[in-house]
């Protein structure tokens, strides 16, 4: 069946859905409604944010060049973390003098998370400059990360309104 006919079939299936659900039918009403398709895996998840949570050496994961000695962490979800990165962190000579880190895209990182001594892996996916010599890098973990593992950070990690016991 080729792509063109199987969206005929689905439109058709919607239109007779919606003409049943006039007709006064017992169908639920969500089977009726097209099904808006999630654009990202970071659209599903929901963040939470930390605080006190350093990360170290972000750096390249093929060629070993260390971009920021630190990031702090602002928030974490399922899918991955957000990074704050202040310019004095920034080591790789090539990103000092750059007003975006958009070069970045599409990395593969690692780092290390400073309290719990764990390495992470992922893509820095997207970078902003919030002024000041700030930046922030949302790095999405790696695809073969166990979904549990992934939870399970999210849960250890103290939110925002949790003080961190040493």
């Amino acid at each position: 069946m080729t792509e063109s006919a199987s969206k005929g079939k689905k439109k058709q299936k919607h239109f007779k859905d919606l003409a049943l659900l006039k007709a006064g039918s017992n169908i639920p009403i969500s089977s009726c409604m097209k099904k808006k398709a999630a654009t990202s895996r970071r659209a599903q998840q929901d963040r939470k944010l930390v605080s006190q949570i350093n990360v170290l050496n972000i750096k390249n994961v093929a060629t070993g060049e260390v971009y920021f000695s630190k990031a702090s962490v602002v928030d974490v979800s399922a899918t991955g973390v957000l990074l704050r990165v202040e310019r004095d962190d920034i080591i790789a000579l090539n990103l000092r003098s750059t007003l975006t880190l958009s070069v970045l895209h599409n990395v593969s990182v690692g780092f290390t998370i400073e309290i719990m001594d764990t390495h992470i892996e992922g893509v820095i996916t997207r970078t902003k400059p919030e002024g000041k010599g700030t930046f922030v890098a949302a790095v999405d973990f790696r695809e073969d990360a166990p979904e549990y593992w992934r939870h399970c950070l999210v849960d250890l990690l103290p939110s925002e309104d949790e003080p961190f016991d040493d």
